[in-house]
């Protein structure tokens, strides 16, 4: 389970297959995403013969958990950020990144940086999303 804080939730379709506990960005709504369908048996939802019961298939409901503390793998776009930076989202694709565009939304600010994990784990604070 995802690092998190207190936040407050949005119920959604999914427009993008996406993990439980990923960030992601649904409706202009970004945050922690929460699978809510009951988990049956294993059984693959977008027929790619992958076995997955945390991920949230196209058109399933879940909510997206907001205004709270998420965690990221510091890994791509967002490797060498620092403490502080502002962190960005890809409507589409739910990529992290450090600079503002088209099609890229408001995530919130690195608070820390968990160096003990492999990768290491970006913290972000997303109540700062508005504030940027």
């Amino acid at each position: 389970m995802p690092a998190q804080g207190p936040g407050l939730r949005h119920k959604c379709l999914a427009t993008k297959a996406v993990d439980h506990g990923a960030v992601c960005i649904e409706q202009g709504f970004p945050g922690v995403a929460f699978k809510q369908k009951q988990l049956g048996p294993f059984v693959d939802p977008e027929g790619t013969g992958t076995l997955s019961p945390r991920r949230i298939a196209i058109g399933e409901e879940f909510v997206v958990q907001l205004m709270g503390v998420v965690e990221a793998p510091l890994s791509g776009a967002i490797a060498g950020a620092a403490v502080g930076a502002a962190i960005y989202i890809t409507d589409a694709t739910n990529a992290l990144g450090l600079a503002p565009g088209a099609g890229i939304s408001k995530l919130g600010r690195m608070t820390s940086i968990d160096t003990s994990r492999t990768p290491s784990v970006a913290l972000i604070n997303t109540n700062m999303r508005d504030t940027f």
